[in-house]
């Protein structure tokens, strides 16, 4: 006589497949993918929360790097969550920050060369990179801001160009004070430090007496073709030297 095996009861022997599917599932080892394994970092300037991915954060910056270290695995570090943000120094502003990330995250559908941020905007980028050392992008904050700064003064773009550390500008508005015919009016004066002030003078003298030892005149042909860089250099030294 056959035996008969009951369709309630598959035999022993044949396992069960779902519990063979966990059993497979379970002996796995489950990795993340080294690069598209997005871990998002938040920050806080001021009272404002920003949560961005990690990866494409501008360059390896020394001091990204010096924000994240700690907070690699984990969760409760600085950048873990919202009540955990790495609070960004007091001197960083919504808009700054925003403008950075601007130039760094383009919006879908688009790249980076293609993205358009204001002149205001690549001020702020150009502060930022000077500040966290982002020497790629304060190149292109620099050639960015280029329409502001070529359509200022020449006194104010010696101010502007202190203060935001571009010794490029700074050469090119000593030179333009040091050839014009026009005198440093007590206006201009009055904007700079007793140092400069001082240094554009002596720039001019020299310029002049070059200009003038050609053929006893001042003419504007003379004072543009007379070489001046060496002097910029002696005058002001480290400010005008690019780095």
């Amino acid at each position: 006589m056959s035996s008969v095996v009951s369709l309630s009861e598959p035999p022993s022997t044949l396992g069960s497949p779902v519990s063979s599917v966990a059993s497979l599932s379970s002996a796995r080892t489950i990795k993340r993918h080294e690069v598209f394994y997005f871990r998002i970092v938040v920050f806080q300037v001021g009272d404002t929360l920003f949560k961005v991915p990690r990866y494409g954060m501008p360059g390896n910056a020394a001091a990204f790097e010096a924000l994240f270290s700690s907070s690699a695995e984990d969760n409760t570090a600085p950048g873990s969550d919202d009540d955990n943000p790495i609070r960004l120094d007091e001197d960083v502003t919504e808009f700054d920050f925003a403008s950075l990330l601007k130039a760094t995250y383009p919006p879908p559908g688009r790249t980076i060369d293609s993205v358009q941020l204001t002149t205001d905007e690549w001020i702020a980028v150009l502060k930022l990179a000077k500040k966290w050392h982002l020497a790629e992008l304060e190149q292109t904050a620099i050639r960015n801001s280029e329409s502001r700064i070529q359509n200022m003064e020449s006194v104010d773009k010696i101010i502007f160009a202190k203060k935001h550390g571009v010794a490029r500008w700074l050469r090119e508005a000593y030179g333009q004070i040091g050839r014009r015919r026009d005198l440093i009016s007590a206006e201009e004066k009055a904007k700079l430090d007793m140092k400069t002030y001082v240094g554009l003078l002596e720039l001019r003298d020299i310029i002049w007496e070059r200009a003038t030892q050609r053929n006893g005149y001042w003419y504007d042909d003379n004072k543009h073709s007379v070489a001046f860089e060496d002097v910029i250099d002696g005058i002001f030294g480290e400010e005008v030297k690019e780095t």
